[in-house]
């Protein structure tokens, strides 16, 4: 899950999956072992989509590490996108409301 790199105080964490592959459970079990005052780069070039709880846990994990010394280093832009990205696409997979499909066909 994280990769040790040279430097101690470094680790490698890589974010991948198809749709909500991370659950919160899993990804605060990851983050509980890394240890505190870690530069911790996450990775996020295959992850098609994470949820909004853990976007949470990593903004709150980053939050804590910082006062301990160490540092998130992750595409939060990115990582937003994905987010939305999902979101968006299953807002358009839903079926249209009663009263919009019959707008929709010219009849209020």
């Amino acid at each position: 899950m994280y990769q040790r790199l040279p430097d101690q105080r470094i680790r490698r964490f890589s974010l991948d999956g198809r749709k909500r592959t991370w659950v919160l459970p899993r990804l605060a079990a990851a983050l509980e072992a890394v240890p505190a005052g870690t530069e911790l780069h996450v990775h996020i070039e295959h992850l098609d989509y994470i949820d909004h709880a853990c976007m949470e846990l990593l903004s709150s994990w980053e939050e804590r590490d910082e006062k301990a010394g160490g540092s998130l280093q992750v595409e939060w832009h990115e990582l937003v996108d994905r987010y939305q990205r999902k979101k968006n696409q299953t807002a358009a997979e839903r079926p249209p409301s009663h009263g919009a499909a019959m707008a929709a066909m010219g009849r209020s």
